[in-house]
């Protein structure tokens, strides 16, 4: 039988973002967890492994955090668990905010701070259009105190009216330092965006390169890494970038902060 509401969320146990997939899976089996939170590339993975047998287990609820979610993942993840999504932000500057299951925007709690999305030039940025980052005073910590402090997360504002008043808005991502080429200059998205097209990608690591560009994915056994790679050579020649190699390489795992538990997706040359 199914535990209750009170038992579902009584305690909590931590497994390891950084452990392989296969020991992430033999302890879930083993605790059958009814609620999971994770970071979505991780909870995409377990997707892959619940779709093909070998993760066993039923939650109640699932939740990301820390990482975008994109449309590719969340429909894997819903597809494989048979469960809607929730979504949760947190930054250790103040601002806090989730989702309700099954939604992309986030409700924020913006009493507890001053929120600014803004430009480049920190110029204010309407609804419907991405921020370049958000300037983030906070209202409550009164030790430290923070002043227009940048964040590198771009948010796109859901347009109102919105009864409660509180402040909504898609994250895109984060402003991941371009990779510089000589004069050229190869922003983040220009391979982010054939990356998040591929569901048989699961997780990335992108290094560049004198020549180009290597991405380490963790992937399907169906992914055409060829394929891919071309497509992403093509990115890179649109981009500006002529003559530039692109190459992908499936690995087992991908290096993840010791501290946070979180991967580096952007590696540009030393």
């Amino acid at each position: 039988s199914r535990p209750s509401a009170t038992e579902v969320f009584s305690g909590m146990t931590r497994i390891p973002a950084t452990l392989p997939t296969e020991e992430l899976v033999r302890r879930l089996n083993e605790m059958q967890p009814p609620a999971i939170t994770a970071y979505p590339t991780v909870l995409a993975r377990l997707a892959a492994e619940k779709t093909a047998g070998r993760l066993t287990i039923e939650p109640l609820s699932l939740n990301v955090t820390s990482e975008p979610l994109t449309d590719e993942a969340r429909v894997a993840i819903e597809a494989a668990f048979g469960l809607e999504v929730g979504n949760t932000y947190g930054c250790s500057e103040g601002l806090s905010g989730m989702s309700r299951p099954g939604e992309n925007a986030f409700v924020f709690a913006d009493e507890s701070c001053i929120v600014e999305l803004v430009d480049t030039h920190n110029r204010p940025v309407g609804p419907g259009e991405v921020s370049a980052k958000v300037l983030l005073t906070n209202l409550y910590n009164l030790t430290q105190p923070l002043i227009r402090y940048e964040l590198t997360d771009r948010f796109r504002v859901v347009p109102g009216p919105h009864p409660d008043g509180h402040l909504r808005a898609t994250i895109e991502g984060r402003t991941d330092e371009p990779f510089r080429f000589g004069t050229v200059l190869v922003h983040p998205l220009v391979v982010r965006s054939v990356l998040v097209r591929r569901a048989e990608v699961y997780e990335y690591q992108v290094h560049q390169r004198a020549s180009g560009i290597e991405v380490h994915v963790i992937a399907d056994s169906t992914l055409d890494c060829a394929g891919l790679a071309a497509e992403l050579t093509l990115a890179l020649a649109t981009a500006g970038l002529q003559g530039a190699e692109a190459t992908v390489e499936p690995v087992e795992s991908i290096p993840r902060d010791p501290a946070t538990g979180k991967a580096r997706r952007f590696v540009p040359l030393s």
